[in-house]
Order: structure tokens, then sequence, then C-alpha cells
């Protein structure tokens, strides 16, 4: 299971979820920590760039809209500073498909609110599966 998959020595995949809506981030890190991954919450992208920069993140679960910087600047921020991290991008306002097409350059998954438990888990396990085929071992 894909949860549970280890990297290195006895460590446990570890996902940042950052969204400005506390119910949002609560379920999403609820449903993560119950999979068996490490969870870390933020409310905003300056929050969640404090904490790329203290903390070892395999994967970042990003609104897209929020006040002040929006998700996009933060995966422009993880692909330029921590190309390593793998990057899931989740809306409620979906776009047509031109917009959905630049959105997917450079992300590893996207999820439309509202979304299934399936569909969270399926999308983040493919994520992290696909960013640890190009990780480095130290």
């Amino acid at each position: 299971m894909a949860a549970n998959k280890r990297l290195g020595k006895d460590k446990r995949m570890s996902i940042l979820i950052v969204d400005d809506v506390s119910d949002t981030r609560e379920v999403l890190r609820r449903n993560l920590f119950l999979e068996g991954y490490e969870v870390t919450a933020a409310s905003s992208v300056s929050e969640a760039i404090d904490i790329l920069s203290m903390k070892d993140i395999d994967l970042v679960v990003t609104d897209l809209k929020m006040p002040g910087a929006d998700g996009m600047g933060l995966v422009r921020h993880v692909k330029r500073k921590r190309p390593g991290v793998a990057v899931v991008v989740v809306t409620g306002y979906p776009s047509g498909e031109a917009e959905m097409a630049v959105l997917a350059r450079g992300i590893d998954g996207f999820l439309t609110k509202p979304f299934t438990d399936v569909e969270l888990l399926s999308v983040v396990r493919r994520a992290l599966e696909g960013d640890a085929d190009n990780r480095e071992e130290p």
C-alpha cells in the first residue's frame, strides 16, 4: 500500500496541506493521517513557505484560490526551491480546458471540489509514487 511506502530508513511520507478554510484543512489532514501519512497544515502560502524551509516534505496539497498569494504562486515556489517535492492542486473553481492544461504543467495531481476520500487518496498515492520514482536516495 502506497501510504505505508517508506523512503530511506523508516521515514513516513510527509504531506503539507495548504488551504485557507479550516474545515477543509482538517478533513484533508484527518483523512491523510488515517492513511499513515505524516501531515502538517498551513492556512496561507506564506505559512507554507516557512514550513517548507524548515521541514522535509514529500508532497504539497494546496488550494488554488486563497487570499493574498494563491496556490499557483506556491506551486512556482515549490518547483523552483524544492523541485523534488510533489504537488497536488485542489480547486473549487474549475475552469476551461486551456486553463486546466496550463495548471497541469509542473503539478503531479489535480482535484476539483467536492471530491471523495477515494479520489483524494488516489491522487495523493499517484503523486507520491511518481515522485518517489524520481527521488534520490541519500
